[in-house]
């Protein structure tokens, strides 16, 4: 295998004259050596650039005259000196050299990020573009306002304000417009939202794996060519594979989000949280009692981006419950999300004469707008800000919520629970003594 013959046979492809046994032999080099998928896809934009240069280039000229034929001829010549150009450019652009481009996205979270070609400040203007992320986290808004996660390593490409290539690594993203096309592309796969979250993870061999977390999304496959072809649409909790070149191998896994894990939390607009906390994945369950575990607490996404449609009474605006707490209401109209911690206890946990207490914090990306710490309360925006069809009470239909006030046990007084929100408004901590009651608290966010 030779770069020439690769070329060849691309340049064949594109100009729509190759043969079969020529069309075989492609395949099989693509799907073999992830150096030539990606001089396909690379080689295959280029194509429609200097298609589309050169159908202007033709507008003026109507008549084939001998002056037109080599006034063309020079003008295709320029326009293909002009597509190598722009892509020499582009493929070897740091952020310092994006200043006088268009922005089409912006960086607005990171954590432990290192780039290629230099850095990039927190609050920066993307323009379109390849970027590649060596290392950590990394959160970027959309110009349609979706938000993409990425894990070093990931090497990507911002298309357009709403289309995202990654060529390997892994992302997830959240859809906040509801009128967006939102598309991940990768070397054969169209991932196109339907208002939803979801992941995507490109290895260096070309396989990919796509899991929903919320709502759907269509996925569509291609085998050498831009437009996509047969695909199937995923819901929530759904995990599907490809290995990478084949246009038809589509396939249903079982549904393990663990390879997001790291992703998850920031998707839904977690920034940090502490260790003692089990972020849930999104996999689809009927009760909350189905999470169980005598030290660590749970923290479950609950609806996201919901307009309420009537004020929303809260335990807790600002300062600390119980003592020296805010109470107050959200204001009827104001688009929130929402989250639920809680701990359900595995076994009989022997607390030797004491009770078990259960500390740590979570950091929001947006602001608290308060948190809802009683059981009535928690009833009451059950209807609002719930999972749908999912229990929170168990089957003894035990009160839900925090202790305002120390309780007695059978052997043992258990103190009063406290939850502070930060003066920075994102960051909430709190101090949980476990007892017989299901403790839960909700906490409610402003929405993008």
């Amino acid at each position: 295998m030779t770069d020439q013959r690769i070329s060849y046979l691309i340049n064949c492809h594109l100009n729509g004259q190759i043969k079969e046994e020529e069309k075989a032999e492609l395949e099989a080099i693509l799907r073999n050596h992830a150096a030539a998928r990606r001089q396909f896809w690379q080689e295959t934009r280029i194509h429609g650039l200097l298609h589309e240069l050169d159908e202007q280039t033709l507008i003026d000229s109507p008549v084939e005259t001998g002056a037109n034929i080599k006034t063309r001829r020079f003008s295709r010549l320029l326009v293909r000196a002009i597509a190598a150009v722009l892509l020499i450019g582009v493929s070897i652009a740091g952020f310092h050299q994006y200043s006088t481009r268009s922005h089409i996205a912006s960086l607005t979270y990171e954590s432990m990020a290192h780039w290629d070609h230099g850095s990039c400040r927190i609050g920066q203007g993307l323009p379109s573009g390849p970027y590649t992320l060596l290392s950590g986290l990394a959160q970027l808004t959309m110009a349609d306002q979706s938000i993409v996660t990425l894990s070093g390593p990931a090497t990507f490409e911002l298309i357009n304000r709403e289309t995202i290539y990654l060529h390997s690594g892994k992302l997830s993203a959240r859809v906040n417009n509801p009128e967006s096309k939102f598309t991940v592309q990768t070397n054969h796969l169209n991932v196109l939202d339907l208002g939803t979250s979801f992941g995507v993870n490109v290895q260096e061999s070309g396989a990919s794996t796509i899991s929903v977390f919320e709502g759907e999304v269509e996925v569509k496959t291609r085998l050498l060519g831009i437009n996509a072809t047969e695909g199937m649409t995923l819901s929530k909790g759904q995990v599907v594979t490809s290995d990478g070149i084949e246009s038809s191998t589509l396939k249903e896994v079982v549904s393990d989000h663990g390879l997001f894990n790291d992703l998850w939390p920031l998707t839904s607009g977690v920034q940090e949280l502490s260790n003692l906390i089990h972020y849930l994945p999104p996999i689809p369950t009927k009760s909350l009692l189905a999470y169980k575990d005598d030290s660590h607490l749970f923290m479950m996404p609950e609806r996201h981006s919901v307009r309420l449609e009537n004020r929303l009474t809260i335990d807790l605006r600002e300062g600390t419950f119980p003592d020296r707490m805010v109470e107050g209401e959200i204001e009827k109209n104001t688009l929130v999300s929402s989250y639920i911690i809680f701990f359900n206890k595995m076994t009989r946990i022997d607390f030797k004469g004491r009770p078990h207490m259960i500390s740590g914090s979570i950091q929001f990306a947006n602001k608290i707008l308060g948190v809802i710490t009683s059981d009535e309360k928690l009833l009451d925006s059950d209807d609002v800000l719930a999972v749908p069809d999912l229990e929170y009470r168990g089957i003894r239909r035990k009160k839900r919520g925090l202790e305002h006030r120390m309780t007695k046990s059978r052997a043992f007084s258990i103190p009063q629970d406290t939850v502070r929100i930060g003066p920075n408004g994102n960051d909430i901590y709190f101090n949980l003594n476990l007892g017989d009651q299901v403790d839960q608290f909700r906490v409610i966010v402003a929405a993008d």
